[in-house]
């Protein structure tokens, strides 16, 4: 029994060792704020778990800084699309959609899945697709794969996709 004890003792003591080491993240330094994180800050906690400050975004309850890059569809014969995202040094938070194209993805780091269709037999417009992304030096996203198909879902020749900062 004592060694029970002992065991619960060692990972209690565990959990509340990480727990108290501080919030933030490799992206951000939190402000020193003796120690804790001052809500609405970079690596810290999200204000009423929606807001932050200072341009910050509130992503999965933590306030960073986030860019977006447009997945850029360079073929006007383009209705429906699907791409790999590959993270370098950067971390995916998501993928918007613009009226009149519908998507989803599936994100498992470094890489992220995208497919989208527009609504209408119409070229997607500029700014049709963005993907989300933690904003830090040196962060980059590629293009591991891509293709594109047209209105009669036939595959589209040549590199129809790209991505645009």
């Amino acid at each position: 029994m004592g060694t029970m004890k002992f065991r619960v003792s060692m990972v209690f003591g565990a959990l509340l060792a990480v727990g108290a080491s501080g919030c933030g993240d490799s992206n951000t330094e939190p402000p020193d704020a003796g120690g804790m994180c001052a809500p609405g800050q970079a690596g810290c906690a999200c204000i009423d778990g929606t807001m932050c400050q200072g341009g910050l975004m509130c992503e999965m309850g933590l306030c960073r800084a986030v860019d977006a890059i447009e997945i850029e569809v360079t073929d006007v014969n383009a209705r429906a699309c699907e791409v790999i995202v590959v993270e370098e040094g950067a971390e995916v938070l998501g993928v918007d959609f613009a009226d009149g194209t519908r998507g989803t993805n599936v994100h498992e780091s470094p890489r992220t899945a995208v497919t989208f269709t527009r609504e209408t037999d119409t070229a997607f417009s500029q700014g049709a697709v963005t993907v989300r992304r933690t904003d830090s030096a040196g962060a980059m996203l590629s293009l591991q794969r891509g293709r594109c198909f047209d209105r009669e879902g036939n595959e589209l020749a040549g590199s129809p996709l790209r991505l645009v900062e």
